[in-house]
C-alpha cells in the first residue's frame, strides 16, 4: 500500500517581486535539502543554477520559516524581493521559497503569517507606502521663517 502524499502550504517569493501561497508535496525532514520535485511546476518556472540551498531560519510564534534560494544564476534573473537582515544584502536568483517547520517537521505557512514575519524582522524600517505626515513635534512654529514665504491672497 502506497503512502498518501500530504500537501503543505508554503510561500513563493516570485523573482519578479511579490509573493503567493502554494501547495507543495510535504517534506518529511526539513533538514534535508529542498528538492524542486516537491514544488508544483507553475511555481518553479524561474530558477537559479545548481540546487536550492537553505539560506536562513526566521523564528516567529511557534514556527520557523526556512528560506531556500539559489545563490547562482543568470544576470537578469535576480530575485526582486527584499528580505530582512541578516540575509538582506544577499543576492538570490529565480524564485525563493519559504517553508514552515516545527521540530524539523514541515507545517503550513500562510501569506498573512509571512507578512507578520516580515514586519517583525524588518523592525525599525518604515513602510514605503505609508502616508507621510507631520507629528505634533514637527509642526512649524508660528515664528518659523517658513511663514515669511506664505503670501496671503
Amino acid at each position: 500500500m502506497s503512502k498518501a502524499i500530504v500537501k503543505k502550504t508554503a510561500i513563493c517569493l516570485r523573482s519578479t517581486g511579490g509573493f503567493s501561497e502554494f501547495l507543495m508535496d510535504s517534506i518529511e525532514n526539513v533538514d534535508k535539502e529542498l528538492s524542486t520535485t516537491n514544488i508544483p511546476k507553475s511555481y518553479k518556472r524561474s530558477k537559479g543554477n545548481g540546487k536550492l540551498i537553505k539560506q536562513h531560519d526566521f523564528t516567529f510564534g511557534n514556527k520557523i520559516a526556512r528560506v531556500y534560494a539559489w545563490n547562482d544564476g543568470e544576470a537578469g534573473w535576480e530575485n526582486k524581493n527584499e528580505l530582512p537582515p541578516p540575509i538582506a544584502e544577499d543576492l538570490y536568483f529565480g524564485n525563493v521559497y519559504i517553508i514552515g517547520h516545527n521540530e524539523n517537521k514541515q507545517v503550513d505557512i500562510y501569506a498573512d503569517e509571512f507578512k507578520k514575519l516580515l514586519n517583525t524582522h524588518f523592525g525599525g524600517f518604515e513602510d514605503i507606502d505609508s502616508d507621510d505626515s507631520w507629528s505634533s513635534e514637527e509642526e512649524a512654529a508660528s515664528d518659523d521663517s517658513i511663514h515669511d514665504f506664505i503670501v496671503s491672497g
